[in-house]
């Protein structure tokens, strides 16, 4: 039987029950007496809310930082590329990368500012394919017009010397090339176009989504939509991470105007009026970070004799032999 005592609270008891029989007390309650704890019931994935608002976090940052709206505008040309920018750090900028040929363009625009003289051989050398030599034609260390890259790359090219050989660059530079690309990345950030190296930013959002990962295997122990949810937060960061770029709205600007002498290039390659041998040197360098150097050359219509100051050989020859040389300074880079 049953009696109901204020408060809420009910009393049972039975008669004649013996030692360790079991009883059994059921009690029935209308519809709507009891209120239901519906926060209790999905508490265990609110957790779920955290890699939610990293994935609008990091998409927000991924969109803004790599598909911005402005970069979508149309691009107007520019005659000249950004006065602030060498055609490492303008390539830098275009396509968050730094690759040899830009180091090939730091060589070519060396030698524009007369800091370098290409020698060509009357004859190759029967051991190597090598015939062009580099000869330093002034003192560069106090020069304060040299960017820091191209001063790094000016010492690691001569160190110390005052000519060196094609077949030797491979020693010279390819062991330094993530020193001098350091160089690029830091005069971008000086202008304040980057945050930091791309290199650097992948790595903090790596590290950091990996600490989430690991957090959230521990804590799987105890909490396993926890520890999903935060180890997913993680996988979510390391993905965006790695694409995010970190230039800045200012970078932004300098990139379109980039974008613009690029297309103005683009315009006069395919219009054939590159006729003067300064304009086609001026251009040189731009047009092998974008990869359009031999197209340069074939529409420079002027005079195909005409030779940069900077280049000498014994015999009479054409721009052809300037595009050799290019050509010729991947391989020694490299070092095959």
């Amino acid at each position: 039987d049953y009696s109901v005592i204020s408060g809420g609270v009910l009393k049972y008891w039975a008669e004649d029950i013996n030692s360790r029989d079991n009883i059994t007390v059921t009690a029935v309650f209308p519809k709507g007496i009891l209120k239901e704890d519906r926060w209790r019931a999905f508490g265990p994935y609110l957790w779920f809310i955290l890699p939610i608002f990293i994935l609008i976090a990091m998409f927000s940052k991924w969109w803004l930082t790599t598909q911005n709206p402005e970069s979508k505008r149309r691009v107007i040309p520019h005659s000249n590329p950004p006065e602030d920018l060498s055609p490492s750090a303008l390539s830098a900028l275009i396509n968050n990368k730094l690759d040899i040929k830009e180091i090939i363009a730091t060589i070519i625009d060396l030698a524009n500012q007369g800091y370098i003289k290409v020698v060509e051989k009357e004859e190759e050398n029967i051991l190597t394919s090598y015939k062009h030599s580099l000869y330093k034609t002034m003192d560069y260390e106090d020069m304060p017009e040299l960017k820091d890259h191209e001063r790094l790359l000016m010492n690691h090219i001569f160190a110390g010397n005052d000519v060196v050989s094609l077949q030797d660059l491979k020693n010279m530079i390819s062991q330094n090339i993530n020193r001098i690309n350091r160089a690029v990345w830091n005069e971008l950030i000086k202008l304040k176009y980057i945050n930091g190296s791309p290199r650097n930013t992948k790595k903090r959002y790596i590290i950091i989504g990996i600490l989430f990962i690991i957090v959230g295997l521990i804590t799987f122990l105890s909490s396993s939509n926890a520890g999903l949810a935060i180890s997913l937060s993680g996988v979510i960061i390391v993905i965006f991470g790695r694409k995010i770029s970190p230039i800045t709205n200012k970078g932004f600007e300098a990139q379109r105007f980039a974008l613009g002498f690029k297309k103005h290039l683009l315009i006069k390659n395919k219009a054939k009026i590159i006729d003067d041998i300064d304009m086609f040197l001026e251009y040189l360098p731009y047009a092998i970070i974008f990869g359009i150097e031999k197209d340069l050359a074939m529409s420079f219509t002027h005079d195909k004799k005409s030779m940069p100051e900077w280049y000498y050989q014994s015999k009479n020859k054409t721009i052809s032999d300037v595009m050799e040389f290019i050509d010729a300074l991947l391989p020694a880079i490299k070092g095959y």
